[in-house]
């Protein structure tokens, strides 16, 4: 059983899920603004396949951010590697990630390659150093995102009701408002992962995380979504810089693993038995 929180860099204390399950270990790295429950409707499909483990990055769900800790992205890759280490330290796993999940994977698996058997990511944000990113539209989006709401259900009405929410399984959605508010004094919720950090988040994106993907030494899979406002093409254009990154297809949005946990699992099993 691991612990319900591990120690990462600088001073952070990461929230673990611990989903459970027979198999190998499988370890979810989860997007920007979200949190590690929102696998959960995927690694119950996984269970009779893998022992499944989620985790809060940083500055989301429950997981700290003390004033000494930065976001960047490549202190994204040491939480990461925190959780895997915590969760088998002496076997390699397997990982799923989505969108940032994705380049904390590429980041984590470039740098220590023994820690790593696989990867599945969907639409990771592979982007170079010098992309400059730091006004990028989502990171000034993100600043002027609504935080509070009268109440859990009124957040989940705001949600399934607009996009881009509004495309997530109602599973993957009722975890991510459980998780992903914190109550105040007066009943009200307001959302755990400030929009200043998720801002901040966004801010970081230019990783230097298409460079890592082509370094990994383990099969990585680069899935790609139909949607062309989503962020498919990073994956497409670092797919040709290594034999170990495939390229593959799947009929769904940018949301894809919160969308269809179905279609998702189906897809990772099979790429993990490959």
């Amino acid at each position: 059983m691991l612990p319900a929180s591990v120690p990462s860099t600088q001073g952070v204390e990461l929230t673990v899920h611990d989903f459970g399950g027979t198999g190998p270990l499988l370890v979810f790295a989860h997007a920007t603004g979200f949190h590690g429950l929102v696998w959960k409707p995927l690694a119950l499909r996984l269970a009779p396949h893998f022992h499944c483990v989620g985790f809060d990055f940083r500055g989301h769900g429950t997981s700290s951010l003390p004033d000494s800790a930065d976001l960047a992205w490549r202190s994204l890759a040491d939480d990461l590697m925190a959780v895997v280490d915590a969760a088998s330290p002496q076997e390699p796993v397997r990982v799923v990630g989505h969108s940032m999940g994705g380049a904390a994977i590429a980041l984590a698996a470039a740098d220590n390659p023994a820690r790593f058997v696989s990867g599945w990511t969907f639409e990771p944000i592979l982007l170079p150093w010098s992309s400059g990113l730091r006004q990028s539209p989502l990171s000034r989006g993100a600043k002027l995102r609504r935080a509070d709401f009268a109440s859990r259900q009124a957040a989940m009405v705001n949600y399934h009701t607009k996009p881009p929410l509004s495309v997530l399984h109602h599973h993957a959605l009722l975890c991510y408002v459980e998780h992903g508010f914190v109550d105040l004094d007066d009943g009200t919720v307001t959302i755990a992962c400030r929009p200043e950090t998720e801002s901040l988040v966004y801010q970081n994106a230019a990783s230097g995380a298409d460079e890592a993907a082509a370094r990994v030494s383990m099969p990585y899979a680069l899935v790609v979504g139909s949607d062309p406002r989503g962020p498919g093409d990073m994956a497409r254009a670092v797919a040709p810089r290594s034999e170990r990154l495939h390229l593959i297809e799947m009929d769904l949005t940018h949301f894809g693993p919160l969308e269809d946990p179905d279609a998702v699992a189906a897809a990772t099993v099979s790429w993990f038995d490959a």
